[in-house]
């Protein structure tokens, strides 16, 4: 995306388009009135009472951000695949569904995952978390956005960038912050 609402985006702006994980979309379907309401009602209370990481609690308060800038128009492009909202959990699909309307809908891994794509990566991620990752670099996002700490984030740095940031919802977040200022 090099143009937003007819105006060419500046050559500094971090952030183009932006993967989203399945345990980001599941945390954005599983707390819906935390993320899309003014508060969290009882049962999402309850829900992020359980979460005892701080590093965790801290990212899904950071990623309270991403549906206010999408309502505002940021100049980004959130891409989910198919394959992320068939790894969400039963109860959380129809969420990954409607995401899909708002979020740039992409077809089946085949057809996006190029093929001998990366063939190291089998020994640093499972093959789910592998084809996630190979099609955000074949879509050329600029950014791939996960909680997933003990696999994606802690192998990062034994990945091939290609273009591709792994980053945390707290990252991003230090990173969009200067510019979210223009549009919240």
């Amino acid at each position: 995306m090099e143009n937003w609402q007819g105006f060419p985006l500046p050559s500094d702006y971090p952030f183009r388009s932006v993967f989203l994980d399945t345990n980001v979309v599941r945390y954005l379907a599983t707390l819906p009135s935390y993320f899309y309401e003014a508060g969290a009602d009882e049962e999402d209370q309850t829900k992020l009472a359980q979460i005892t990481s701080t590093k965790l609690r801290t990212d899904i308060d950071v990623l309270r951000a991403l549906p206010n800038l999408s309502a505002r128009g940021i100049p980004h492009a959130l891409v989910i695949t198919r394959d992320v909202v068939e790894e969400l959990p039963l109860g959380a699909r129809q969420f990954g569904e409607n995401l899909l309307s708002w979020c740039i809908e992409i077809g089946s891994r085949d057809e996006y995952t190029p093929k001998n794509f990366f063939d190291g990566l089998a020994e640093v991620l499972d093959a789910s978390d592998r084809q996630l990752y190979l099609q955000a670099v074949a879509l050329g996002c600029d950014t791939f956005l996960t909680t997933d700490y003990r696999t994606i984030v802690k192998r990062r740095d034994d990945l091939p960038r290609y273009g591709t940031r792994i980053m945390t919802p707290s990252e991003w977040w230090q990173q969009m912050r200067p510019w979210a200022g223009l549009y919240l």
